[in-house]
């Protein structure tokens, strides 16, 4: 499916996506780096490889749309 965007809508998706981009990737390198903090105790597997999804999915669209995967 193709969706004609405008340059405003593109820019919106693209601003959302650095923002929860970099929400997501705190709680991976959280989930990387120190595993057994008390924050993610209630986490389960299934939440964890979801957000780590999210965040490897906002990472690839974002060069898509003309900004660099590195805004996140």
């Amino acid at each position: 499916m193709k969706i004609e965007l405008t340059d405003k809508q593109v820019e919106v998706i693209a601003e959302s996506l650095i923002y929860m981009g970099t929400e997501w990737g705190n709680c991976v390198r959280g989930l990387n780096h120190n595993p057994d903090d008390v924050q993610f105790d209630y986490w389960t597997e299934k939440s964890k490889k979801q957000v780590r999804s999210q965040y490897r999915i906002a990472r690839n669209i974002l060069p898509k749309l003309g900004y660099s995967k590195d805004n996140i």
